[in-house]
């Protein structure tokens, strides 16, 4: 599902922004739910937001992957405590065990 900002049927340039693409994008929704929110709100006070809106149709698409969004939202996460480079293992600073915390 996605929505359009701007006139039908007029021929002038797009643009589609969409989030949510990969699960664990969290904050690329709220950045096109923020490009939303700009565009209608502040079409009537803003000349600028106007004319982008009258000039261009706009397709948003705040989230892609909906199932892998919210998904990874009901999981516990925890940082591995070393990574490994090739061969090497660095150490990254403590595992945090973030279910002590919930």
């Amino acid at each position: 599902m996605h929505g359009q900002i701007g006139k039908s049927g007029v021929s002038k340039p797009s643009i589609w922004i969409d989030g949510g693409i990969h699960a664990r994008e969290w904050l690329s929704p709220a950045v096109v739910a923020y490009f939303i929110g700009r565009l209608t709100r502040d079409y009537a006070s803003d000349a600028r937001i106007r004319r982008l809106v009258d000039s261009v149709d706009w397709y948003l698409m705040p989230v892609v992957n909906a199932d892998g969004y919210v998904y990874t939202w009901g999981q516990v996460h925890t940082l591995p405590s070393t990574l490994l480079i090739g061969r090497f293992r660095i150490a990254c600073g403590a595992k945090i065990d973030h279910r002590k915390h919930a």
